[in-house]
C-alpha cells in the first residue's frame, strides 16, 4: 500500500503496521466536514470490536511469517481511556412490558446466550463487538428480531386528541392565505451550524456539524432560496412555520422569503417581486409590516443571480384576528381518500 517511495519493495526490511479504534461519536461527521470519505470512517462511524486489535495484528504477523521469515518484532499498545464491558441490570419483566410479551426465563437465557450475551450476577455483559446495544430497548429489540415480530400478538394504541376545525386558527388561515398567493411551504431540518449566546447546544447530535438548535429561519430559508436558483427557478415564494429554541424558551414563529418574479402567469410573468408585494401580504394583518420586512445582501450568497431578497420572519402571536375574516380558496381537506391495494394481475 501507499505511494513509490512509501509503499513495500524487496528492499523493504521494517514496517509498520497499526490497528486503530476509535470512539464513533467522534468520527460522525469529520468525513464530510474535512471532505475525507474513507473505508476506514465508514466502518468506524458505525463502530467496530474495540478488543479486537491485538488479534488483528496477531494474525497479520502469522500471515506475513507464512511467506516471509520475521528477523524482530514488538507489539506497543496504548489506550488513550479504558472502555471496559458494558453492563446493564438483567430484567426480564421490564423486556416483556416493553415488547408486551409474556417470555418465560428458559427462552430468555437460550437466545441470550445465542446472541453472544452473558449474564453474571444479574448483569448482561455486551460483547466489545456490539456496538449498538446500550439500554433495555436495544435487548428488547435483539429479543423481538429472533422471535418474530409477527409472533407479538397487536394491541391498540389509545391517544385523546382534541378535534378542532384547523381552518378556524390563524396559521392554518395564514398558510391558506399564502398557498393562494403561489407561495410554498417547506419544512427543514431545526439543527443548525451557527451558534449564538443563548443558543441550545445539543449532547449528541445526529450531525456534529450541526449542534446546535436553530434560533432563527432566515438561513434554512436562504439555503432553499440558493438550492432553486441554482436550477434556473425564478420565482422563489417560500414559507415555513416552526418552532425555534433558545435558553430563553420557545417561539412560534414564521419566515417568508421571496425573490424574482411574481409568478409565471401572464399577468405576473413580467412583475418582479418588491417589498410592496410582501407588504400587500400583511396589509390588514400586521401593524408596521414594512418595518419588519427585510432585505437579504447577496455578496455572501453563492447563487447567479442578481434579483433582490426580501425576508420577513414574526411570531405568529404578532397577527391580529382580522385574518380569520378573510377569504382563500385554499383549505385544509376534510377527508383523505384511503385506496386499496389490488393484484399486479388485476383480479
Amino acid at each position: 500500500m501507499g505511494g513509490l517511495d512509501t509503499g513495500c519493495k524487496n528492499s523493504t526490511h521494517k514496517v509498520l503496521i497499526e490497528a486503530a479504534y476509535f470512539n464513533p461519536e467522534k468520527i460522525i461527521g469529520q468525513s464530510v466536514k474535512y471532505d475525507l470519505v474513507s473505508d476506514a470512517a465508514y466502518k468506524f462511524e458505525r463502530g467496530v470490536d474495540s478488543s479486537n486489535q491485538e488479534f488483528a495484528l496477531r494474525r497479520f504477523a502469522k500471515i506475513v511469517s507464512d511467506h516471509t521469515k520475521i528477523k524482530n518484532i514488538s507489539y506497543i499498545n496504548k489506550k488513550y481511556q479504558s472502555l471496559g464491558i458494558l453492563s446493564i441490570p438483567s430484567n426480564l419483566k421490564n423486556i416483556n412490558k416493553i415488547l408486551g410479551t409474556n417470555i418465560p426465563d428458559k427462552t430468555y437465557l437460550r437466545i441470550m446466550s445465542k446472541l453472544g450475551f452473558s449474564i453474571n450476577n444479574g448483569l448482561i455483559e455486551v460483547p466489545t463487538y456490539r456496538n449498538d446495544i446500550k439500554n433495555y430497548n436495544d435487548i428488547a429489540e435483539e429479543i423481538a428480531r429472533v422471535i418474530g415480530y409477527d409472533a407479538i400478538s397487536k394491541k391498540n394504541i389509545l391517544i385523546k386528541s382534541k378535534n378542532k376545525d384547523n381552518n378556524n386558527c390563524i396559521e392554518s388561515k395564514f398558510k391558506s392565505i399564502l398557498v393562494d398567493r403561489g407561495f410554498s411551504e417547506v419544512i427543514n431540518f431545526p439543527f443548525s451550524e451557527e451558534r449564538q449566546n443563548d443558543s441550545i447546544c445539543v449532547d449528541n447530535p445526529l450531525d456534529k456539524n450541526k449542534a446546535f438548535l436553530r434560533y432563527n429561519l432566515q438561513d434554512s430559508l436562504v439555503s432553499n432560496l440558493i438550492y432553486n436558483e441554482n436550477r434556473q427557478n425564478d420565482s422563489i415564494k417560500f414559507f415555513e412555520i416552526s418552532d425555534i429554541y433558545t435558553r430563553n424558551g420557545k417561539k412560534r414563529v414564521i419566515g417568508i422569503i421571496a425573490s424574482g418574479r411574481q409568478g409565471h402567469s401572464y399577468k405576473n410573468f413580467s412583475k418582479e417581486i418588491d417589498k410592496g408585494y410582501l407588504e400587500e401580504i400583511f396589509f390588514n394583518f400586521l401593524e408596521e409590516a414594512s418595518e419588519k420586512i427585510i432585505s437579504i445582501d447577496r455578496k455572501e450568497i453563492n447563487s447567479k443571480s442578481k434579483k433582490p431578497i426580501f425576508y420577513i420572519e414574526l411570531q405568529l402571536e404578532e397577527l391580529n384576528d382580522e385574518i380569520l375574516k378573510s377569504k382563500s380558496t385554499s383549505s385544509y381537506p376534510s377527508s383523505f381518500i384511503k385506496y386499496q391495494k389490488i393484484s399486479f394481475f388485476g383480479y
